[in-house]
């Protein structure tokens, strides 16, 4: 590497530490003047000594003012340029040349409406650049205190009984722009009250999902080999939602057949279809004292609950929004997509989080021939778990192969799907599905009415 001008100190193999320091100095100074000053400078850098921060710059001095010299990068996105940034390869704030100001995040959380410190909730904080790296599981002390070391926290999650979930995008920028202490408000549920503890974690885990517009169906770059049934390919509108962060356990499923009284619809167009069967992984059926009582097989709690009918998923939707006052509902077939493959955040995969299905899914190649526990794989984009094997998702959906045809030139706004009743859209594939079945594009149907080991769903409002 050589640069020319008029000779005014030589740097080679006898380089003076005073030229070495001296020319440091020059290279990190602002664009303008620096490209006065080495108009009066030739140096020839030579491979083994100043580029390789070697013998003759021990420092790494001069390698880290060449590096400087490409003046308009900025490689770590935080408006400040890189020859005036102190960390370079850091995110932080705008004061102190790019820096983080501290490594410590602390905040406190507090009741929106009484202002009381609240202890005990529960805290997810993720890596910025969802790198793989496992959450950070936190509580808050009793006086509602977090306090955590890190360079690159990212989005943070809170969840506490009674109370709305929220999420922080940036927990950096809330805390550096915030108080001198901070202070992070939750908003008590209306039905907080007298919701079962197991219920309110599950409306607690309820993840928004900004609306937006996507490529629905199999697109060959990105999904691989497409099926006639996913195409083609159309733009889908959609507006905000909500979808359950895990697939619906069976303990959530055990405390509405208790309170319901029944495995069967008691009312309504449905009234006697069977909602669930009994199952060794899944919901077991005890006589006690002339009465049936319904719990999960034991250590099965946190699986997700299977063999439950069309009817059983949507009846148990019903049966949560009488109880919160809020609309919950099976996702549509277009909502459970847009989820699936990240929404408004996607990168574009093949699989619900990745391109390797093995690090989101449990499918035929890894599951021992069985379910699992929820939440155990990497999640996707949106921080939604298990949309990729494990179980079949049932959609409100009717199932007609040509749906799609309908959109190719128009595309469409909320589908609510194909009015054909006694076929249901199913999605994502199960613990004994191949790699292509669960695909985000791929698409399938059961029988509304049918009880498989391998079928559950997940919850949407």
């Amino acid at each position: 590497m050589v640069f020319t001008a008029k000779p005014l100190v030589y740097f080679g193999s006898r380089t003076p530490v005073v030229g070495r320091e001296l020319l440091a100095k020059l290279l990190k100074r602002a664009a303008k003047p620096m490209a006065k000053e080495l108009s009066a400078i030739s140096c020839r850098v030579t491979e083994g000594n100043i580029l390789d921060g070697g013998k003759y710059d021990p420092d790494g001095d001069l390698r880290k003012a060449f590096d400087a010299l490409d003046v308009k990068r900025d490689d770590d996105g935080d408006g400040v340029l890189n020859y005036r940034d102190e960390c370079p390869d850091v995110k932080g704030a705008r004061l102190n040349k790019g820096c983080p100001a501290e490594n410590k995040i602390e905040f406190t959380i507090q009741d929106a409406e009484t202002y009381r410190p609240l202890s005990g909730v529960q805290v997810t904080v993720y890596d910025s650049y969802q790198q793989g790296y496992p959450p950070k599981q936190l509580r808050s002390d009793e006086k509602g205190s977090v306090a955590f070391e890190g360079k690159k926290p990212g989005m943070v999650e809170l969840s506490y009984p009674g109370y709305e979930g929220r999420q922080i995008e940036n927990i950096v920028s809330l805390i550096q722009h915030g108080e001198d202490e901070p202070v992070v408000y939750l908003t008590k549920k209306d039905s907080g009250g007298d919701l079962d503890p197991i219920l309110q974690q599950l409306e607690a885990n309820m993840v928004f999902v900004k609306g937006g517009k996507f490529k629905m169906g199999c697109d060959p770059e990105r999904d691989g080999e497409c099926e006639e049934r996913e195409l083609p390919l159309h733009d889908v509108s959609l507006s905000d939602f909500y979808i359950g962060k895990y697939e619906v356990t069976n303990e959530e499923y055990a405390v509405f057949l208790n309170d319901y009284g029944s495995a069967q619809v008691k009312d309504g167009a449905y009234k006697g279809e069977l909602m669930v069967g009994e199952y060794k992984w899944g919901i077991e059926f005890r006589n006690f004292k002339g009465e049936v009582v319904y719990r999960p097989q034991k250590g099965y709690e946190k699986y997700p609950v299977v063999k439950v009918t069309w009817y059983g998923a949507t009846e148990y939707a019903k049966w949560l929004s009488q109880k919160t006052g809020k609309g919950y509902r099976l996702p549509t077939e277009a909502e459970w997509e847009y989820a699936a493959r990240g929404g408004n955040r996607s990168k574009g995969y093949q699989y619900a989080g990745s391109n390797d299905l093995k690090e989101v899914g449990w499918y035929e190649k890894n599951s021992g021939s069985q379910t699992h526990p929820v939440g155990q794989k990497k999640a996707n984009e949106l921080r939604v778990y298990d949309m990729s094997g494990n179980v079949w998702e049932w959609c409100s959906d009717g199932y007609d192969e040509n749906y799609y045809k309908q959109f190719e030139k128009v595309g469409a706004r909320n589908p609510k799907g194909a009015e054909s009743e006694g076929i249901r859209v199913v999605r994502g594939g199960s613990w004994d599905s191949s790699y292509r079945v669960c695909r985000s594009a791929y698409r399938d149907w059961f029988n509304q009415d049918i009880r498989y080991y391998y079928v559950g769903f997940r919850l949407a409002r």
